[in-house]
């Protein structure tokens, strides 16, 4: 990659984010074909596991009878 071009580092730090080694800004005018993308430190978001489904080991038929009974 050019040096304008290298990826950034991100790391999170508290609510503080370091982006490793900084790089002096590169003017240039933006086109419709290379749009400004926003990048979102992954530190802000929560990443939960979801519960196991209670019946993912049931039949159609035993669907069909428990949504009846319901």
């Amino acid at each position: 990659y050019p040096a304008y071009r290298r990826p950034r580092l991100l790391r999170c730090v508290g609510e503080r984010v370091d982006m490793g080694l900084e790089m002096a800004p590169v003017e240039e005018e933006r086109s419709p074909e290379q749009p400004e993308l926003q990048i979102y430190p992954l530190c802000r978001y929560y990443f939960g596991a979801r519960d196991a489904r209670p019946c993912a080991g049931e039949t159609a038929a035993d669907r069909a009878l428990r949504l009846k009974a319901k």
